[in-house]
């Protein structure tokens, strides 16, 4: 990609990223909307990893019911280690381990426990598990 074709791309995902934002607050017929565009892996992938998009995925983990919840954070599977390690997914996957119980983002803790040195030793995969540790205490 040219320079300029980056820029875009990346504008047109803060545009829809923003918009998704919005639909969420609104709530209603509109949240409904969201919730179901957010449950497509590919756009779930690349928002975890993007700052507009990380934004969006944490609304809709905060408002969603826990099903929902849960199958959005389910197409991370797999990714964890390095959403851990981004400025930007890490925080997604604090998110769903603080909105979520223990039995729905366990997948999460045993891709964390594949690496577990790495990233307790990471700016931002130590955040994440240090929710865990907070989390498991409840």
């Amino acid at each position: 990609l040219q320079p300029s074709e980056y820029k875009a791309g990346m504008d047109t995902c803060a545009a829809h990223a923003a918009d998704l934002q919005d639909k969420l607050d609104a709530g209603g017929d509109a949240r409904n909307e969201a919730l179901m565009t957010l449950r497509k892996p590919s756009l779930v992938k690349e928002f975890a990893f993007s700052p507009s998009g990380c934004f969006a995925i944490q609304k809709a983990l905060h408002v969603a019911d826990s099903q929902s919840a849960a199958q959005m954070v389910a197409w991370l599977r797999g990714k964890v280690y390095d959403a851990s390690m981004s400025v930007n997914a890490n925080h997604v996957l604090q998110k769903a381990i603080q909105m979520l119980p223990l039995r729905k983002v366990s997948f999460i803790i045993e891709e964390l426990m594949a690496s577990p040195s790495d990233i307790a030793r990471h700016e931002y995969g130590c955040r994440v598990i240090c929710r865990v540790v907070e989390h498991g205490a409840q």
